[in-house]
């Protein structure tokens, strides 16, 4: 079994976990750059489209 399909079977049974407990939304923090992880996400049925977010970063 590849990555990709272990990742796979790891999203879909956390989002099936979720949907049981009647949450209605999942959100998903991915880093700007990580190209393959945003495809990814994609795929098991993430969209950009909904929401956007902001991350603010301590000075220290």
């Amino acid at each position: 079994m590849n990555r990709k399909s272990i990742g796979m079977r790891l999203i879909h049974h956390t989002l099936q976990a979720t949907w049981s407990f009647n949450c209605y939304k999942v959100m998903l923090l991915s880093n700007s750059k990580c190209k393959e992880a945003h495809l990814f996400n994609e795929r098991v049925g993430f969209r950009t489209d909904n929401k956007i977010a902001f991350v603010a970063t301590s000075p220290i």
